[in-house]
């Protein structure tokens, strides 16, 4: 907890007439304050969390008047290990003047910063209460790794992250809403979902991993479009997981993933190679593969497992491989599997027409 001693001197910041700060005082502002621990100033109300306004603000009102002017000095934004409150209604870091009125409760407060032109660090950061970007676009990398979101993660419609977009370890208690273009390159490398993950429409325009993450409740990706490759290999799906209208321009590997809940590939594009091997795909009421798209259409089913739930409809499987797979209860209608009425899987499995009909 921040001291007596910590806020007294604090207060002593808010005055007009300092206007910037030592390097030993700043880093004692980071350390003493920025980086203490705020649960002490709310409370819990109704499963929600009834904050002391004059603390807040005084807080965003620092980091505007001595953090963002540290970041210009330095061309770098470092945020590490700041536990943030709840945001406040935007300000002019001009004027230190609060816009009580602003439309938006934003974490970048000046609203006349469209773009951040530097690199930011929020490593290990905690933000106990919602979290909102509205209309910002990053154009440096921006890195979130081992952060703890305590509220939701909102972007706007016209968020962007232009550079790379570290999420790797970190956790999101609540909804997560992603912004539609993230033109570099997205780590999600065992990041924890407890939520909503909200990715419809979002365009990655290069690699993403997704490696080992962790959904706990639904993930929908409809709509979404993928570049460059992508990884999701070992990633746990809890709940429903929806992948409809989503392109993959280049390899996907779903390679040692989990699927729990009801999912849905419909009308899914894979224009490259795309992995299930050893994946599996646990009793749920719906697991469908409709209608899928390639040009030809690759995937690799290999040592997987299918629950009897799972259903494949109008597929081309002529360069599809369930090598080692049991398909015992696994249903295919309106299929096709090559030339000559014969199922010819990439294994080269002649199976014969007779045993295609009992499938």
């Amino acid at each position: 907890m921040i001291t007596k001693e910590t806020y007294d001197w604090v207060k002593k910041l808010l005055d007009p007439k300092i206007t910037e700060l030592s390097d030993d005082d700043y880093d004692k502002l980071v350390k003493d304050y920025f980086r203490k621990d705020k649960t002490d100033w709310y409370r819990e109300v109704d499963d929600r969390k009834k904050w002391d306004i004059e603390k807040v603000e005084q807080f965003w009102f620092l980091i505007g008047k001595y953090v963002f002017p540290e970041g210009d000095k330095h061309q770098f934004y470092n945020f590490s290990e700041f536990i943030f409150p709840k945001l406040i209604n935007a300000f002019s870091i001009s004027t230190y003047v609060f816009l009580r009125d602003a439309r938006h409760k934003n974490f970048w407060m000046d609203l006349s910063h469209k773009v951040i032109p530097f690199e930011i660090s929020l490593k290990s950061a905690k933000f106990l209460d919602d979290l909102n970007f509205y209309n910002i676009e990053f154009a440096k990398d921006i890195d979130f790794k081992n952060v703890q979101f305590h509220g939701e993660f909102y972007t706007s419609l016209k968020c962007k992250f232009s550079g790379n977009v570290k999420f790797t370890n970190a956790v999101f208690y609540k909804n997560v809403f992603m912004p539609r273009i993230i033109k570099g390159n997205a780590n999600f490398y065992q990041t924890n979902f407890h939520n909503l993950a909200n990715f419809i429409n979002t365009e990655f325009q290069s690699e993403v991993v997704f490696e080992n993450a962790i959904f706990k409740k639904d993930a929908y990706f409809n709509g979404c479009k993928f570049n460059e490759s992508v990884n999701f290999e070992g990633a746990d799906f809890s709940q429903l997981t929806l992948f409809i209208d989503t392109e993959f321009e280049k390899k996907v590997s779903f390679s040692d993933a989990e699927f729990k809940g009801d999912t849905n590939f419909y009308r899914t594009l894979f224009s490259d190679t795309a992995s299930f091997d050893n994946s599996i795909f646990l009793e749920a009421k719906k697991i469908y593969f409709l209608d899928l798209k390639g040009n030809p259409l690759n995937l690799s089913f290999k040592n997987t497992i299918f629950s009897k739930s799972i259903l494949f409809r109008r597929i081309d499987f002529t360069n599809t491989t369930f090598l080692e797979s049991d398909l015992t209860d696994v249903k295919f209608r309106e299929c096709e599997w090559g030339e000559n009425y014969r199922i010819v899987l990439q294994d080269e499995k002649d199976i014969g027409k007779e045993e295609k009909d009992k499938l």
